[in-house]
């Protein structure tokens, strides 16, 4: 898949949103920018890599370079949609690798609840179901 169709399989029913209530961090790149992982973002990274932070989690330190610049760019575009994963890629290197990973671990803090083993990290914050009683039949 060349990299428009992934572009446009991130973006696909993801509206862009800037509601103020989303943990952020600041980066500096080419200039200061924002991560952003909102919802938007986590569906871009699922639609473009296949895995599903929401319901596996992610391990920064077992994530690959591809994987990393793709959380990375999802985490960015929402500020500027013609921003290219390349182009992303293009701007980080040994001197803010460090301080790039510091920055997605805060916004994994401050943006998912902490996951039990063998649980999705969303499973905690779920409401309860009611059991059905039992009748005794």
């Amino acid at each position: 898949m060349n990299r428009e169709a992934r572009r446009k399989l991130a973006k696909k029913g993801t509206p862009m949103s800037t509601t103020p209530l989303i943990p952020t961090a600041k980066v500096m790149l080419d200039k200061e920018r924002t991560l952003r992982m909102d919802l938007n973002a986590l569906i871009a990274f699922e639609n473009m890599t296949g895995q599903s932070i929401l319901r596996d989690g992610i391990d920064l330190k077992k994530l690959s370079s591809a994987h990393f610049l793709t959380l990375l760019w999802t985490c960015l575009v929402h500020e500027d949609e013609s921003l290219l994963e390349r182009e992303v890629g293009a701007m980080i290197g040994a001197n803010n690798l460090i301080p790039l990973t510091l920055a997605l671990i805060e916004l994994f803090k401050f943006s998912m609840p902490e996951a039990k083993e063998d649980e999705s990290p969303l499973a905690e914050a779920a409401p309860a179901v009611p059991q059905p009683k039992n009748s005794g039949i």
